[in-house]
């Protein structure tokens, strides 16, 4: 198996546990009662799934195995900390798509880091890019700044 199948597995992994954190998160939020902070947790898990569902379809494209085991908390950092790693080696063994969708989910991610270290300063609302995962407060933008999609292509969420 090439590298960057195992990236792409580890990937999945972070990101697919990455989204049912958040998701849990949003739930207990909702439960106390917040207003705010389940929405920002809902988006968070949705822009994760967009980046699970593309891994998902890649792997499969390469006839690989789609991982199934959870990843500790730590892993998923230290994964996502090495995406740029990641990139490098999609590139020298000539796996494009591969290289793509890492770079989407690296610049998505960001964003995400960016949204959740705000903190007392959540928005109203959140849509989430369906093609890459980039999450805009407030109003979606003309075009997403990670992968250029319209703003038709942003959900919004509830």
């Amino acid at each position: 198996m090439s590298s960057s199948l195992t990236d792409l597995g580890m990937v999945y992994r972070a990101q697919t546990a990455e989204s049912r954190r958040n998701e849990n998160a949003s739930l207990k939020a909702l439960a106390q009662g917040l207003r705010t902070e389940p929405l920002l947790y809902r988006a968070l898990g949705l822009g994760q799934q967009v980046h699970v569902e593309k891994l998902r379809m890649l792997l499969q494209s390469m006839k690989a195995d789609v991982p199934t085991e959870d990843m500790d908390g730590e892993h998923r950092a230290r994964v996502m900390d090495d995406l740029s790693a990641m990139v490098m080696t999609a590139a020298k063994e000539r796996q494009p798509l591969a290289e793509s969708l890492l770079i989407q989910i690296m610049k998505a991610a960001m964003s995400h880091d960016s949204l959740s270290r705000r903190g007392g300063t959540l928005a109203s609302s959140y849509h989430v890019c369906q093609v890459c995962g980039y999450i805009a407060s407030d109003a979606p933008p003309e075009r997403c700044p990670v992968c250029r999609a319209q703003a038709a292509q942003f959900d919004a969420v509830e």
